[in-house]
């Protein structure tokens, strides 16, 4: 995983959400909502928020981050919907289960197979 070195403008220690969304491109929305499920910290001054540097970079970091998902683990479904009713963020990593996906080959006669009940379901044909 690479780290971006971030630039703060004009030695900022502190910044407000406006900021963030100019300079990040998150919209102040999402932004709200990351303080409101605690992703991101903030300090509410009057009516506005301000966030640190380092809360920034943890945050940051955070949403650079990506989960592992092994989509083809029967147990996939399970506990996908198990994340969503705790509401956290899905990760195969932790799961005892998980097992790094392997390299599926598929042969030319499954895909026409594939592509046949492609055709039939939605009803127009496949070109290439």
């Amino acid at each position: 995983m690479r780290t971006q070195q971030v630039v703060y403008p004009l030695n900022q220690d502190r910044f407000t959400l406006k900021d963030l969304s100019e300079n990040y491109g998150i919209s102040l929305r999402d932004l709200r909502k990351h303080i409101k499920r605690g992703s991101l910290a903030a300090t509410k001054v009057g009516r506005s928020y301000w966030v640190t540097a380092s809360d920034l970079d943890k945050f940051l970091a955070a949403l650079a981050k990506s989960p592992t998902r092994n989509y083809l683990c029967r147990y996939y479904d399970q506990c996908l919907d198990r994340a969503a009713l705790a509401n956290r963020i899905f990760d195969c990593e932790d799961c005892q289960r998980f097992v790094r996906a392997e390299k599926q080959v598929i042969s030319a006669m499954d895909l026409c197979g594939m592509i046949s009940l492609w055709e039939s379901v939605f009803g127009r044909k496949l070109s290439f």
